[in-house]
């Protein structure tokens, strides 16, 4: 795996492997940016769905839809383990309530 990159797990960020609400969001999304930030100079993070039971639209806005935006001059960002039909219809229509410049890629593997 190159050097320059990091994965970090969502579910470790969350409350029994969910999350609701855009407070819960914004917890979730200061977490993660403490988490990055000792990471500097990772070039690209993965953010594992691995374990993410349910996530509701406005917390996947807030958590990762904002962090994604927040990172976009400094760092790739991207989605893996994805395998909940739900959690990623919930992570494209967040997506798409964002500004369509801030692309999001989410994947299986």
């Amino acid at each position: 795996m190159n050097q320059n990159s990091h994965t970090l797990r969502l579910h470790d960020f969350l409350v029994g492997g969910e999350g609701w609400g855009s407070k819960a969001g914004i917890v979730a999304r200061r977490k993660l940016q403490q988490r990055l930030d000792n990471r500097a100079s990772a070039e690209l993070v993965r953010l594992s769905m691995s374990g993410v039971r349910k996530i509701d639209v406005t917390f996947a806005s807030e958590a990762i839809c904002e962090l994604i935006k927040e990172h976009r001059d400094k760092r790739a960002i991207c989605l893996v383990d994805v395998g909940d039909e739900d959690v990623r219809a919930n992570l494209v229509s967040a997506a798409a309530l964002g500004s369509p410049t801030h692309p999001m890629a989410c994947g299986r593997g």
